[in-house]
């Protein structure tokens, strides 16, 4: 793990947060809960923000600089005031809104009909490591899609067990389990409470071939001559 410090913010793995009066102790706490999110071993729980916004259609959401980083400050603040390891943002264009992003995670939904599905490109970040699943996803026997996903149709859909798995994807985090959420008057288990299985296989096969441990199919790793 990386990190770099300026002025008084610090980032850490791609999570920005205020250094507070302690310094180096507020530092480590920062690099320790991205670690956390980082690894999500055990899953974790998402703030859904009715509040804060990360992106609009004609803003920077899709561009990857620190600006976008520094404007998730104070949601990522309320998310851990109520528990929980990370936020989730919706684009609020109409109705209870739609899903976007999870800090700096793509995020994405497994179906009980075999579909992996993540929300449409436009104003969320064209995450690599989203790209990378979304070409994966037929190896274990799922469609890829991207649409818009309502935050109505997530609860409604796990409620009913027709959406069976969540994930956040991007470099630091690579693949972290999503066991559930929270909201303003509610809160909801996705699945079992714990990583999917499929979840888990598309983790464990992605860092086989970032490690070359298993066959790139797909032309992303280049030997660099020293």
């Amino acid at each position: 793990m990386s990190s770099a410090i300026s002025g008084n913010l610090i980032e850490v793995d791609g999570v920005i947060s205020t250094l507070g009066p302690h310094g180096t102790d507020s530092a480590h706490e920062a690099s320790k809960h991205s670690s956390n999110v980082a690894s999500g071993h055990n899953g974790v729980t998402l703030w859904v923000s009715s509040r804060y916004t990360r992106s609009a259609l004609g803003g920077t959401g899709t561009a990857k600089f620190g600006g976008n980083y520094a404007a998730g400050l104070a949601a990522e603040i309320e998310a851990k005031e109520h528990g929980c390891d990370q936020v989730m943002y919706l684009d609020r264009t109409g109705g209870d809104g739609n899903l976007e992003e999870s800090g700096a995670m793509n995020l994405c939904l497994i179906t009980s009909d075999g579909h992996l599905v993540t929300p449409k490109l436009g104003t969320i970040l064209e995450g690599v490591t989203r790209d990378a699943i979304l070409a994966l996803a037929p190896e274990f026997g799922l469609t890829p899609v991207e649409r818009t996903i309502s935050l109505g149709e997530l609860r409604t859909n796990v409620a009913e067990g027709l959406i069976t798995e969540t994930f956040a994807a991007g470099t630091a985090a690579v693949i972290t389990p999503v066991v559930g959420f929270k909201g303003d008057d509610y809160a909801f288990t996705v699945g079992e409470g714990t990583p999917g299985k499929l979840t888990c296989a598309l983790r464990e096969r992605l860092l086989d071939i970032q490690f070359g441990r298993a066959e790139d199919r797909h032309g992303w790793m280049h030997h660099i001559q020293p």
